[in-house]
């Protein structure tokens, strides 16, 4: 006889109490215990028939209930479906964490077998409450485990058996660590057993048993960690103690409905919690926060208050509520180390309302009495910036403060949001305002191309010239003609400058004129329209020096250069750049813009003339491998040596300001052969 054989022949010899069966099988050498070609015992199969009274002679005949299942149950093992499906069970793929619902069919864990499991594990998980007792009565191991660590009670209690847990822990200590590590009440909570908790609490579970000893890990905090809202319910009505920890655990997993429950039952959030929901995109713990007293001005590492958080993270419902329950309306978070400054620091509820479109934000801010004109100051909030600013400048890596001195008007109008515009307009707000960089809320609006803001605001203007300016401005950075001929008509200063942040050129920043920004941006028609309208050719910015002619050189802009200098730029002026002082000539060698460096050869430019460490157009060309430029230089006849040199590259403006040409840092000793300044100012 096969094993498959002899495990049938004594199932259906135990079942039929056909003892004489029984004995002639044994008499022939078959063990009762036998294996048969799925990895079951006769024992095994009669406990998943739920025959108790067959497992009980069984045992009683001398079958072993700690023999383990030696193979897996296979999902298209054809005897074991049959078998099952006469039982009216299925054979589930894969473990299941959750029980099965009320009236729903039994399900075998299709790793029963792989795992080792013995004939209490596999009744114990199949539910099978009378084998189950009937097997303990013959002294089947409780506390036996698989595997996989677990014991016949952690198989009960993840298929979600109650009756079965309840038999097993009669037989166990019910607060023991089960082979995982993990208590039963644990197990329980892991797998979303309400009901195997209840009875596990009526056996006597404690609620306050904790792995770590530090109050870290009680079965509570599991509940609330796993988001099990009914269980964290039983736990606080059984006398469980929360706290502030599991508080900000269900704020950080989005558990809302457990939150709710936490704070009723007397946890007072933590002072960041709120900031902490909102971060975290969970608005309605927000609000559940705010409504329990949480703390609506704290700010934390992100250097941002509750009531800003809110409003950058898209819920200005949400942040009307926190300013209704009475946050400050010009609370700005600060920033305990400069080195910790957000990029935005700075920024007043009213301007991030005004950016973000929040409308009714802005009135109710507005109807609170803020200062609508105050200017973004980095300064108020993050002490010891100017140092930071200072050192990151010099060592070439200057900080940009992009919002620094705006209004919340200029948000607004930068981010296209009319109806705040109006709003705030309408309440006062002052549009000649100017920020750091010396733009406007109308500059903001048309280089953001927001032509209906740019039309409020240049009707507010009540005669302020700034307008004109920064419409031309705006249009010149967008390449638009059209638009800076009409700024220019309605009366724009052609020499107007704009302010640009500190870069390793100009680390202080610089003044910029219209006409060098169009140059540097290779915008021909641009340049021909600010020169017909008087816009100066050598009008340098400040302090750089470069003129237009320096930064279309640079750039490579040839059409640009020859409009300038049919305008009659000046071919030899100097500007500043972080590798030392340059002419345009210098800039085009080294850019290896050859035509360039011939049409300004052709115009006059001296070819002779070295920065202040005795380099040439050409030696400036060949250090920096441009060929095209060198082969240029070579046919305008520039030598190599320049053996004796009447001018030299430094060259301050006279007709300047002392201010700026302090500031510039410009040394004129740099001249070729000068040993002093005074000397090479007599040259």
């Amino acid at each position: 006889m096969t094993s498959h054989e002899i495990v049938d022949a004594f199932l259906r010899a135990f079942a039929a109490r056909d003892y004489a069966a029984v004995g002639e099988l044994a008499a022939a050498g078959a063990s009762i215990d036998t294996h048969d070609d799925d990895g079951w015992t006769a024992l095994m199969r009669a406990v998943m028939l739920d025959d108790a009274t067959v497992a009980s002679v069984m045992l009683d005949a001398g079958a072993s209930p700690e023999v383990r299942c030696r193979r897996p149950v296979e999902q298209d093992d054809t005897d074991d479906a049959e078998l099952l499906a006469q039982l009216g069970m299925t054979v589930a793929a894969t473990p299941s964490d959750e029980a099965p619902e009320g009236g729903a069919t039994p399900v075998l864990r299709a790793s029963t077998a792989s795992r080792a499991s013995t004939a209490l594990m596999i009744a114990a998980e199949a539910g099978r409450v009378a084998t189950v007792e009937v097997l303990l009565e013959h002294g089947a191991d409780a506390e036996a485990e698989d595997r996989q660590g677990d014991t016949a009670l952690t198989h009960a209690i993840i298929a979600g058996r109650s009756e079965v847990v309840e038999r097993l822990v009669a037989a166990v200590d019910v607060d023991a660590r089960l082979g995982g590590g993990a208590t039963a009440l644990e197990t329980a909570i892991k797998a979303g057993q309400t009901d195997v908790v209840r009875t596990l609490l009526a056996a006597g579970a404690r609620v306050d048993t904790d792995a770590s000893g530090l109050g870290l890990e009680t079965p509570l905090y599991h509940a609330v960690s796993g988001g099990r809202g009914e269980i964290v319910d039983i736990f606080l009505a059984a006398g469980a103690k929360a706290n502030a920890m599991m508080l900000r655990q269900a704020v950080s997993r989005g558990h809302a409905e457990i939150t709710r429950r936490l704070l009723e039952s007397g946890v007072a959030p933590e002072s960041t919690l709120l900031l902490d929901a909102i971060e975290a995109g969970h608005a309605d713990i927000a609000r559940t926060l705010v409504a329990h007293g949480a703390n609506l001005d704290r700010s934390g590492l992100s250097q941002r208050t509750p009531l800003a958080a809110a409003l950058e993270g898209g819920f200005p419902d949400l942040a009307l509520a926190i300013l209704a329950a009475g946050a400050d309306p010009e609370a700005v978070a600060e920033a305990s180390k400069p080195v910790l400054m957000r990029h935005d620091a700075g920024r007043p509820p009213l301007h991030l309302a005004a950016m973000t479109g929040a409308l009714d934000m802005v009135e109710a801010l507005l109807e609170r009495g803020v200062d609508i004109d105050r200017q973004i100051d980095v300064r108020d909030v993050v002490p010891g910036i100017d140092e930071l600013l200072t050192e990151r400048s010099e060592a070439g890596d200057p900080i940009e403060l992009h919002e620094e001195g705006a209004t919340a008007l200029m948000l607004a109008a930068g981010a296209g949001h009319l109806s705040i515009a109006e709003r705030l307009l309408a309440e006062g707000a002052n549009a000649a305002l100017l920020d750091a960089r010396g733009d406007s809320a109308l500059f903001r609006a048309v280089r953001a191309g927001h032509d209906p803001i740019a039309t409020l605001l240049q009707a507010s203007n009540d005669g302020d010239d700034g307008f004109a300016e920064s419409r031309l401005v705006g249009a010149v950075d967008d390449g638009e003609i059209g638009a800076v001929r009409a700024a220019l008509a309605d009366g724009a200063d052609p020499c107007s400058v704009v302010r640009e942040e500190p870069s390793p050129d100009a680390p202080k920043g610089d003044d910029v004129p219209v006409l060098v920004l169009a140059s540097r941006l290779g915008f021909a028609d641009a340049v021909t329209a600010l020169l017909e309208e008087g816009a100066d050719p050598d009008q340098p910015s400040r302090p750089s020096g470069r003129t237009a002619l320096f930064a279309a050189a640079a750039a490579g802009h040839l059409g640009v250069v020859e409009r300038l200098l049919a305008a009659g730029a000046a071919v030899d002026e100097v500007g500043r750049t972080a590798d030392g002082h340059r002419t345009a000539l210098m800039m085009a060698a080294i850019g290896d813009h050859g035509a360039i460096v011939t049409r300004l050869a052709e115009a006059g430019a001296e070819l002779g003339r070295v920065d202040e460490d005795g380099r040439s157009a050409l030696a400036l060309a060949r250090e920096h491998e441009a060929e095209t430029a060198t082969q240029h230089l070579a046919w305008v006849g520039a030598a190599l040596e320049v053996e004796e040199a009447s001018t030299a590259v430094i060259d301050l403006d006279e007709d300047a300001p002392a201010g700026d040409q302090q500031e510039s840092g410009d040394d004129v000793s740099w001249w070729v052969g000068a040993d002093t300044a005074d000397e090479a100012r007599s040259r």
